[in-house]
């Protein structure tokens, strides 16, 4: 892949008591607490850096000791020509070229 510059976000994960956890980027969880669906109280149980929602979803899943995460649908070549998979019927996101 010729100069090609890989997307990163971050990524966290709330645990909010009985309310449950809250897994998203910085931003999605930004507004979780300006609706006020994410409380004072919650905590922090792991933060990360992923290029898609697939990837972050499966690093999340490896934390929690859950089952694997699988993405929907099939992989496919990213149609801009980057040389990347991603995958269109889950995030539609290519870890370089962002959505397609």
């Amino acid at each position: 892949m010729q100069n090609m510059k890989e997307r990163r976000s971050t990524w966290e994960a709330w645990d909010d008591g009985e309310e449950g956890i809250i897994f998203g980027t910085l931003e999605r969880i930004a507004e979780e607490r300006e609706k006020n669906l994410l409380s004072d109280d919650a905590k922090l149980i792991h933060r990360l850096e992923a290029s898609t929602h697939e990837e972050a979803m499966s690093i999340y899943h490896l934390r929690m000791g859950w089952k694997p995460y699988v993405p929907m649908g099939d992989s496919a070549m990213c149609p801009n020509g980057c040389g990347s998979y991603y995958f269109p019927e889950s995030s539609g996101e290519c870890p370089y070229c962002g959505k397609t």
